[in-house]
């Protein structure tokens, strides 16, 4: 396999999440030791948990937005 398709091999398995998988293309083409250590931090979830709190946040705002659009009468 080429290194794509054992990226895609590993994501579409639901192994890695894609953010972890762009860390594992990134640490293969590190070239310094902070590289190395910030695609580490990605293939460890770093960033994907990022992302999830953001969506958690996103996803408060609007369910609250679209409580106050609903019609409650009494």
């Amino acid at each position: 396999l080429s290194s794509r398709g054992i990226y895609e091999e590993a994501f579409f398995a639901g192994k890695y999440d894609l953010t972890e998988v762009e860390g594992l293309g990134d640490l293969i083409d590190a070239e310094t030791e902070y590289q190395r250590k910030q695609a580490q931090n990605q293939i460890e979830g770093s960033l994907g948990k990022k992302y999830l709190s953001w969506r958690k946040a996103i996803l408060e705002v609007r369910s609250l937005y679209l409580i106050e659009l609903l019609p409650f009468e009494f």
